[in-house]
């Protein structure tokens, strides 16, 4: 988040000038502690990450093995292994969003405390836009990454609700298939005669003693 210098009218005498930025010194060292900060906490939620992918990665792995193994149900292979993957990806995805959402909350807080302890001695206009200022990029960063993991909940429910459909058309096909096979097949042994049953008649002994 950048520092917005004040402005500083060109009639001020020349030491009205340097107290002035003087006192915008410590914002530019404010700045630049902030900007260290921001790296800092960019390479922990690149390390965090870094670290989920491969949990992710192992959690495949031995998925894929536990599918193989099993192979009895080799059409909901996918349909499993889609899902799960979801799952452990979206997980992955609610951690990074709240490591940033929490990132920019600390700093702008962090720059909040320091903006206004700085500029107390200032004029009172001073500081009721500064503090307007502020309260626009924290409400404004907050509103952004809620509207983000708004649209990731309703991905994920559009997404969780396609696997439930798939697996529920799945689970219907197989039970049509299975009652269409019990049905032929109990139809077959009905319509088939049974070879222990005399034929109606005489028998062929019976005709020749005759």
């Amino acid at each position: 988040m950048s520092t917005s210098s004040i402005y500083i009218p060109s009639h001020l005498p020349t030491p009205v000038v340097v107290l002035l930025v003087l006192l915008e010194l410590p914002f530019t060292l404010a700045s630049a502690v902030f900007y260290a900060g921001d790296l800092a906490f960019t390479l922990l939620r690149l390390a965090v990450t870094t670290a989920f992918s491969e949990a992710v990665f192992l959690v495949h792995f031995l998925m894929v093995i536990a599918i193989e193994v099993v192979g009895c149900l080799p059409d909901a292979r996918s349909l499993v292994y889609s899902c799960a993957r979801g799952m452990v990806l979206s997980v992955v995805r609610v951690v990074q969003a709240l490591l940033g959402l929490a990132k920019d909350l600390a700093f702008n807080l962090l720059f909040c405390v320091a903006r206004l302890s700085l500029l107390a001695a200032r004029s009172s206009w001073l500081l009721v836009v500064c503090i307007v200022q502020v309260l626009l990029v924290v409400t404004h960063d907050l509103a952004i990454h809620l509207l983000a993991i708004a649209r990731w909940v309703v991905s994920r429910l559009s997404s969780a609700l396609a696997c439930t459909l798939t697996a529920v058309v799945w689970l219907v096909g197989r039970a049509a298939s299975l009652a269409w096979f019990l049905l032929v097949t109990r139809w077959h042994s009905a319509a088939k005669p049974s070879p222990c049953l005399a034929p109606a008649g005489r028998s062929f002994r019976s005709d020749r003693a005759l």
